[in-house]
């Protein structure tokens, strides 16, 4: 029997871990928020808020990161 697909990632465990080792590497690190979920609510907020103390501004939106990209473009075409 097939499991269903997710659209989103498992925060606590996959996403968090290559935060970290991509914040180790000296990598800028952004998690959008919007498009994670943890294994319960708490696990969530707890992953979110611990890479937001490894790198401020580390969680952002959906919306604010194709609004960057669209003024990337935008400056790049001109």
């Amino acid at each position: 029997m097939c499991q269903p697909t997710r659209a989103y990632s498992l925060i606590s465990n996959y996403v968090r871990h290559t935060f970290v080792d991509g914040h180790q590497g000296d990598y800028f690190c952004r998690v959008i928020e919007d498009c994670v979920a943890g294994s319960s609510p708490e696990a969530h907020e707890a992953a979110l808020r611990a890479m937001e103390y490894l790198q401020t501004g580390a969680r952002r939106s959906l919306d604010e990161v194709l609004a960057a990209m669209d003024g990337y473009g935008a400056m790049r075409a001109a």
